[in-house]
């Protein structure tokens, strides 16, 4: 059996809200001994066969034409007579990009060299390797120590100079976010107190002043570590033939990474096989995962490159189902059924037996080891001969064999999501199935524990395998298709429609995606216990693809679910008695209203009647008192009823692109738990209503007034509000109001006919980290530190305190390329702050995205930063070449009177 040692960090955020960072180190020990797995209750010898794991003190950076012959190898002499191991890469291939094994050499080295030659930045290895280490940097405390060999700092600093033709001559055809990376990778080594060969005559000097700091730095990082070590020890327990979890969390800077990657070092020369893998969060982040299934199967292939010393593209894992080499299908299985890495005496051939059956898949792997977790040795081996007849080694008969352990009502719960609810909100599951589970949220936890179901970021989500499995067994039931609990089979589907007797009450749930189906005008009419139907169609330039209820037949009053595309009628007159019904989501349909009269719908709480254009009332809803969300979005002939203040739970309400909308009726501000609010588009509303509405609505949080271009002002906000769009708001003047939230994103983007008052409102709000927008070909007088282009010096009359100070800057963009300004792709815009001697000041945030650049706009943020002198030098830059900063200015906001705050401006 194989030994493992993996040492993950990762964001708080990730796995609880509670800590900073945590630190998961498991770990197990084994030895062979004549074929037999025997638990060691000691770690193994230093001189036995297992592989150290050696990691260097020291990674040096470098592009090797420059400084090899030179700096380098005195260096190297040099650390070698100070025992200073460093890692040196001659014998790495180098390709595309930066391996495993790099990577690992970083992540391991306790300090960073980075040699910033003239020609540094044409190797995008080095680029990549700069990234790398400024992010071991941030996340686990490394020390990096630059040296700028022949090359001034602020050329590297904004890639300027011959440096900067370089690195844009490197940044050809790369991708904008490897760019932005490497530009802001750069920018911040520049920063780093660090060597400049400019300050030695001798160079011989300079190398050895830089090894003494390396030598001072690599004995100062681990002192008071034993203590540390000591504590852990106790509850570490590698004596112990088990696995353990140990959890390190705290504030920033308090030496938590130190203090891991210590102790990996210290554990990683006892196992045969270590990994350390960090900060797992930034795997959740475009562009390098765009969603969770990238992400888990990102995460699987760096784990397995690790372990393995495999590169990653050659591993070639393209889903989660691919089989796991071997010996770490065991190490999956064994969690699961053992809740440890390896199988309890005696079990030994029962586990290989069943992961051998279950194919490494790693799905059946988890799914088999939670079934058998608890059962007896004896229990296994009952077990086992069935699972060898209807298996046969194939995923579907592992799954099936789950599945046929669960309880009768568990297995129905299973059918539900594998067959309807599938990557469905929890929320709405739960609520959906609440008439027919008694607990719906504990049965969806047990699912979960036994590896059927998996519930994240708010979602039920099944593995499409486990979702075939559902539709297998539904499809293989002994009846006929009318007879079963669910249709999703699109022939069996069409089959049972176009037979007006074929249903029956058996029938709960029918999912149909496809095209063209013939319905009979009594199709439903048998199926009384109906209680969720899910049609999605597509049009084929034919017109209707089916005819419907041209007869007296109507829906099941059971019906809770409603999702139907492109429905036919005008009315819902096939749902007589919806007092059930939950959901209602109508796509493209040619609803004109939705039911006569007044109908009991005290059960529904989402409304989605998108892109229906004939739709005109929906007054019918004024009884729909527990409804959450209302979505209208491109309903072009919708007039909206009083009766609407009506829905007092409602939080998020949609009339995006509705053009016929003039006015909203006051009763809106009955809603008082109204969180969104999108009237993006409806492009006829000339006004909102004054008191009493929206400054009612406490809880508003987002308001959207995008493209209403006939709206004149806007009445006064609630306080709540974080976020405003009023872009496109073509003839907006005046703003009857002031922004009473501290940190709100304001857009008012081609809004060019604001007066005076309303642009001074605008400019003088503080602004969120999404920040402000308003047109503006010159600064306002309000930024009383002003200057051509990027940059201006700032004086003060008096010292800052200690404390965090903060600014208010503005920036005014210009573009030297029509097609470019036209494209109004993102921009990244950064700030610098130098003092006294022209010291780099870190700033937060470091940077800001321009999601929309424009031309004759001012875009307004805010940021802060430690200070203590009274002089201060400010840049401002953007990375794509083609825009460049008009003028910018800058407010300080530190006190009430800032106005007095300043004696003499001097303009670069």
């Amino acid at each position: 059996m194989d030994l493992y040692l993996l040492l993950v960090t990762v964001s708080a955020t990730i796995f609880t809200l509670l800590c900073s960072t945590i630190f998961f180190i498991v770990y197990g020990k084994f030895r062979v001994q004549e074929n037999k797995i025997i638990a060691s209750s000691s770690p193994p010898s230093p001189k036995s066969s297992l592989p150290r794991n050696w990691t260097p003190d020291v990674f040096p950076s470098f592009h090797g034409a420059d400084v090899r012959k030179s700096f380098l190898s005195h260096f190297l002499k040099e650390c070698r007579s100070k025992a200073i191991s460093l890692f040196i890469d001659n014998e790495i291939t180098r390709g595309e990009y930066i391996g495993p094994e790099l990577k690992k050499a970083i992540q391991g080295s306790r300090i960073a060299i980075v040699l910033l030659s003239k020609r540094y930045a044409s190797s995008s290895w080095c680029l990549d390797e700069l990234v790398e280490i400024m992010k071991c940097k941030e996340e686990l405390g490394q020390t990096v120590i630059p040296v700028f060999y022949k090359v001034d700092p602020t050329d590297v600093k904004k890639q300027a100079g011959e440096f900067g033709k370089v690195f844009k001559e490197t940044c050809k055809g790369k991708r904008n976010e490897v760019i932005v990376k490497w530009s802001l990778a750069l920018a911040k080594v520049a920063t780093l107190a660090g060597y400049h060969s400019k300050n030695w005559d001798n160079e011989a000097k300079m190398v050895e002043d830089v090894a003494t700091e390396v030598a001072k730095k690599d004995f100062d990082e681990f002192i008071g570590m034993e203590a540390h070590m000591n504590k852990i020890s106790r509850v570490l327990r590698t004596d112990l033939d088990e696995v353990r979890m140990i959890g390190i969390w705290g504030p920033a800077g308090i030496g938590k990474t130190t203090i891991a990657r210590c102790l990996f070092n210290q554990l990683s020369d006892t196992f045969q096989y270590s990994v350390f893998m960090m900060n797992v969060k930034t795997m959740y982040t475009p562009p390098v995962c765009s969603d969770d299934y990238t992400v888990k199967l990102h995460l699987q292939q760096k784990l397995l490159s690790q372990l393995t010393n495999q590169k990653e593209e050659d591993l070639k894992i393209s889903h989660l189902g691919k089989p796991w080499p071997k010996k770490l299908g065991g190490l999956m299985f064994c969690m699961y059924a053992f809740g440890q890495k390896s199988p309890e005496d005696g079990f030994e051939m029962l586990v290989w037996q069943v992961t051998r059956l279950a194919g490494r898949l790693p799905l059946g792997l988890r799914v088999m080891g939670s079934y058998f977790r608890g059962m007896s040795k004896e229990e296994w081996e009952n077990t086992l001969p069935g699972l060898r007849m209807c298996l046969d080694g194939e995923i579907e008969s592992i799954l099936m064999f789950s599945y046929n352990a669960l309880s009768h009502e568990n297995k129905d719960l299973f059918l539900h999501i594998a067959c309807f609810f599938n990557y469905g909100w929890i929320e709405k599951v739960v609520e959906h199935l609440s008439k027919r589970f008694s607990d719906v949220r504990q049965q969806l936890n047990v699912l979960a524990e036994k590896s059927l179901i998996f519930l994240e970021i708010g979602r039920v989500s099944m593995h499409d395998m486990l979702v075939q499995l559902g539709g297998n067994i539904v499809r293989k039931q002994p009846t006929e298709p009318g007879q079963r609990q669910f249709l999703v089979d699109k022939r069996e589907i069409c089959e049972v429609l176009a037979d007006g007797s074929a249903g029956s009450r058996s029938v709960i749930g029918i999912k149909f995606y496809g095209n063209k189906i013939n319905v009979s005008e009594r199709a439903f009419e048998g199926m009384s216990n109906l209680q969720f139907l899910r049609i999605r169609q597509e049009r084929d330039g034919e017109g209707d693809t089916f005819h419907l209820f041209g007869g007296p037949s109507y829906l099941s009053r059971q019906l809770r679910l409603l999702d139907w595309k492109y429905f036919p009628m005008t009315c819902l007159h096939c749902i007589p008695n919806p007092e059930l019904l939950v959901e209602l989501i109508m796509f493209c349909s040619k609803l004109e209203k939705l039911w006569e009269g007044t109908k009991l719908l005290s059960n529904l709480k989402w409304v989605r009647l998108r892109d229906s254009k004939n739709l005109k009332d929906v007054s019918s809803l004024s009884t729909a008192t527990s409804l959450q969300e209302l979505d209208l979005t491109g309903c072009s002939s919708l007039e909206v009823p009083s009766s609407i203040g009506n829905a007092t739970n409602l939080k998020h309400l949609n009339f995006s692109r509705c053009s016929s909308l003039v006015e909203l009726p006051a009763s809106i501000g009955n809603l008082h738990k109204l969180e969104s609010l999108n009237l993006k588009k409806c492009c006829k509303l000339e006004v909102l209503p004054i008191s009493p509405w929206i400054k009612r609505i406490s809880r508003l949080r987002r308001l959207v007034l995008n493209g209403c271009k006939e709206l004149l002002s806007l009445p006064q906000l609630p306080i709540s509000l974080s976020e405003l769009d009023a872009e496109d708001c073509e003839s907006l003047e005046r703003l009857d109001c002031s922004f009473l939230n501290q940190k709100i994103a304001l857009n008012f983007a081609n809004c060019f006919k604001l007066n005076k008052e309303a642009r001074d409102i605008i400019i003088q709000t503080s602004t969120s980290y999404k920040g402000t927008v308003l047109p503006g070909k010159e600064m306002p007088n309000y930024f009383n530190y002003q200057a051509n282009g990027g940059s201006l010096v700032m004086k003060l009359n008096e010292r800052p305190s200690p404390s965090s100070v903060r600014w208010r800057a503005c920036i005014l963009l210009d573009c030297k390329d029509e097609v470019e300004a036209a494209k109004g792709q993102m921009l990244f815009v950064r700030q610098w702050i130098k003092q006294n001697s022209l010291d780099d000041v870190p700033c937060s945030p470091i940077m800001h995205i321009l999601y929309r650049p424009l031309r004759e706009h001012l875009y307004i943020f805010e940021f802060e930063a430690n200070v203590t002198s009274n002089k201060l030098f400010f840049e401002f830059g953007v990375i794509r070449d083609t825009w460049m900063i008009k003028e910018c200015g800058v407010h300080y906001l530190n006190t009430a009177s800032n106005k007095n705050h300043y004696v003499v401006i001097i303009v670069i």
